[in-house]
């Protein structure tokens, strides 16, 4: 009778073990998988001056699942020279305080949280904004003249297309265009 109950207390306890040990093992599974999925990529959608101060307005396309979003303000395009930074859980946010007719670039990262931690995502392509609402103004006005028609303005935007203006502009101080017949 002793080897009896002997070997039932043995099952018990391994079957115990067994039913102790399966949730535990499922819940470590469960949080690793957790801890694995990051948020997309955010997008940034607008990049705008604001008109009361010299400030920037961001915007961003809202991400699946995320908690909120890490906001970094740069006076470089890596990103390296941070102006401001923001953790918030909105998805536009505006940096104030910032120095007029500058150039200042933006990226943007989902975070969510899973056990207390934050699981960031991705950083965002970066995106460049002014404040005053625009760059240095840099337009040129080309006069051209077309005969038997009479002429026509042509406004060239150094700022949007700068290697294009200096060709142009290279190639029409040297004569290139003089005489040369154009098709629409």
């Amino acid at each position: 009778m002793g080897k009896y109950w002997k070997a039932l207390f043995c099952g018990l306890l391994v079957a115990c073990l067994t039913v102790v040990a399966v949730p535990g093992a499922y819940a470590a599974k469960s949080a690793k998988a957790a801890k694995s999925k990051k948020p997309a990529k955010a997008k940034i959608t607008l990049v705008v001056d604001r008109e009361e101060e010299p400030s920037i307005a961001v915007e961003i396309a809202k991400v699946k699942k995320a908690t909120g979003y890490q906001y970094v303000l740069a006076s470089n395009k890596k990103c390296t020279k941070v102006v401001q930074k923001k953790t918030v859980k909105e998805r536009s946010v505006t940096f104030m305080g910032l120095k007029p007719s500058e150039e200042y670039f933006v990226r943007v990262r989902a975070y969510r949280k899973a056990g207390g931690k934050k699981i960031w995502g991705p950083w965002s392509a970066v995106k460049t904004g002014w404040t005053e609402g625009h760059p240095p103004e840099e337009v040129l006005t080309v006069k051209v003249a077309v005969r038997g028609f009479g002429s026509f303005d042509i406004k060239l935007d150094k700022y949007a297309a700068p290697i294009t203006v200096e060709n142009f502009t290279k190639l029409a101080n040297s004569g290139f265009y003089d005489g040369l017949t154009f098709h629409r």
